[in-house]
């Protein structure tokens, strides 16, 4: 199933909900990669600047955070594509 044909099988009535929706899952994925990049970041200078543990332990955090974020994207994903966006 494509793209194309998941927009296509939504009612009218159902699309503004749908569009709405898929923004919101759009700006939950572009939040994950600037904030994990940043903490990601952040780690390593920490690591660098010899504080081993306190980077490690900044990257765990940083990195459990992005995997529960991104469980609850694909949960969004799969949502509205089984869906088709009706709810």
């Amino acid at each position: 199933m494509s793209l194309l044909q998941v927009l296509a099988d939504v009612p009218e009535s159902h699309f503004q909900a749908a569009w709405y929706y898929s923004i919101v899952l759009a700006a939950m994925a572009v939040l994950m990669a600037l904030g994990g990049g940043w903490g990601l970041r952040g780690a390593a200078r920490i690591w660098r600047n010899g504080d081993r543990a306190a980077g490690s332990m900044v990257a765990a955090a940083t990195l459990t955070a992005l995997l529960f974020f991104a469980g609850t994207l694909l949960a969004g994903l799969v949502g509205l594509i089984t869906t088709s966006g009706q709810g």
